[in-house]
């Protein structure tokens, strides 16, 4: 778990791209925004309600009213982003709001039933991540020349125990996406004529990378700065997960990563960390390898992993039709029709 020093001239290669940031007009969004404009980005802001003045009248941005649970409003978002900029460079599927339910409540109906739990956390904070990722990748994919990178919110209630439950079931369900997401797309075909997902490693033409950023205690709408430090926590303002998101999409060595800031004490500090810009200190460290390493470790199944014994059994799928199609072919060719090992498929 190294630590990341993020410098400014990291984020010099921004300039001119096109970024989406969802829930961009406040909080971490807002500060990504800001920052992203800064360094020269052109960014697409989708959001509930508009950004201040100062960001909405900026040259190279651009404001679209956003409810992130509608598909249609968001295939709408990336649609202006390509009508107006003609490609998609970086999306930050960043749109997230508080907890809302504990499960233990006992809200119930007119009939004295129990009523079905408030699960907008989950459509917001997950699902809706779902579907801006799934749009990203199509409009990467199809774009020429395709390619680009796709930033999730987790959070530090992604890998730890959390009591806000709706919270941290969703932010649990982000950094799964990203490591289901980020080994499927190291393995996806170079070539349209070969099927995604079997497992043979071909290199990736398209070039899409996922990644994500895991902040502990920030200063946002959510949770108020001054309440954290009132608890005792140490809090960092929201421009330090902002530069983090942008390190990753303009890293382009930097591909399934887990990236966690977290505010250190005092302003001084020992030498770790570095400057968060309004007078303490920020601490960068990809966190997601060194997990996923220990939990094999305390697991200690003998054999492959999960992830490559499904690689091999897709690609053994993959041979298995790949065989019936040429089979399927040579029928044709023969006029024999088709032969009972493909209709069985």
């Amino acid at each position: 778990m190294a630590e990341i020093k993020i410098r400014d001239e990291d984020l010099q290669n921004l300039k001119g791209k096109v970024i989406i940031i969802t829930g961009g007009s406040s909080g971490i969004g807002l500060a990504t925004v800001s920052l992203a404009l800064k360094h020269g980005a052109k960014v697409v802001i989708g959001d509930l309600n508009p950004p201040p003045p100062e960001v909405r009248e900026h040259a190279s941005s651009t404001f679209v009213p956003l409810d992130v649970t509608s598909w249609a409003a968001l295939s709408e978002i990336f649609e202006k982003a390509v009508e107006q900029h003609g490609r998609i460079d970086h999306v930050f599927a960043n749109a997230g709001v508080a907890p809302r339910t504990t499960l233990l409540e006992d809200k119930l109906d007119s009939n004295g039933k129990l009523q079905e739990p408030d699960y907008s956390v989950i459509d917001i904070n997950l699902k809706s991540v779902l579907s801006t990722t799934a749009l990203a990748l199509h409009h990467m994919r199809k774009q020429r020349p395709p390619g680009g990178s796709i930033v999730l919110t987790a959070s530090a209630s992604s890998y730890q125990r959390f009591p806000s439950v709706d919270y941290t079931t969703a932010k649990h369900g982000v950094l799964g996406l990203l490591r289901s997401l980020s080994p499927t797309l190291s393995k996806t075909p170079s070539s349209a004529a070969d099927r995604p997902g079997t497992g043979t490693g071909t290199p990736l033409s398209h070039h899409i990378r996922v990644n994500a950023i895991a902040p502990q205690w920030t200063a946002t709408g959510i949770v108020p700065g001054d309440a954290i430090r009132a608890a005792g926590a140490y809090c960092m303002p929201a421009s330090a997960p902002a530069r983090s998101a942008l390190y990753l999409m303009a890293s382009e060595a930097r591909s399934g990563e887990l990236v966690f800031s977290q505010a250190l004490e005092g302003a001084g500090g020992n030498g770790e960390g570095q400057d968060d810009g309004e007078g303490g200190r920020v601490q960068y460290k990809e966190i997601d390898e060194g997990m996923c390493g220990e939990a094999a470790r305390l697991c200690g199944v003998p054999g492959p992993d999960l992830a490559e014994t499904v690689g091999r059994l897709m690609e053994m799928k993959a041979i298995r039709v790949s065989r019936a199609e040429a089979e399927a072919d040579r029928a044709e060719k023969a006029g024999e029709g088709l032969p009972p090992s493909v209709r069985k498929l």
